[in-house]
């Protein structure tokens, strides 16, 4: 796992793929190598990397999907979905008030998100931008 002061990081390994890029840098990973065949993305949120973004059809993109390399989390691909989650191993809790719960359930359950991965979002988000990630 690769850390850094301040925070730990995922990287991601992944083969040269204009679609996949960009939207790894859309979701705020920053690119730290790269050569002609596999660019490393490091980062901290979990990602939905669809077949669609990739521009690959399926048997491309299950070749693509085999060759990418994760560390610090998990690589799972689900049909044409890839999903990269880091290791989550700490847990922390909030209290808040029931206004204010049904607030964060109602803007969660629009996203199609649980409330926890909700608010996980936009912590890390805000984290990550105080950090100019």
């Amino acid at each position: 796992m690769g850390s850094k002061k301040g925070g730990i990081y995922l990287k991601i390994k992944i083969p040269v793929n204009k679609g996949a890029e960009k939207f790894l840098e859309n979701s705020q990973y920053k690119k730290i190598k790269g050569d002609d065949t596999k660019t490393i993305y490091q980062g901290v949120f979990a990602v939905d990397l669809s077949r669609e973004t990739t521009g690959l059809k399926q048997r491309a993109f299950i070749k693509f999907c085999s060759n990418i390399q994760v560390e610090g989390g998990y690589l799972r691909r689900r049909g044409e979905h890839l999903y990269i989650t880091p290791k989550r191993s700490a847990r922390m809790k909030i209290r808040v008030s029931e206004d204010e719960k049904k607030m964060v359930e109602e803007d969660a359950r629009k996203l199609g998100l649980k409330p926890e991965d909700y608010l996980r979002r936009l912590a890390l988000q805000q984290a990550a931008n105080n950090r100019g990630i």
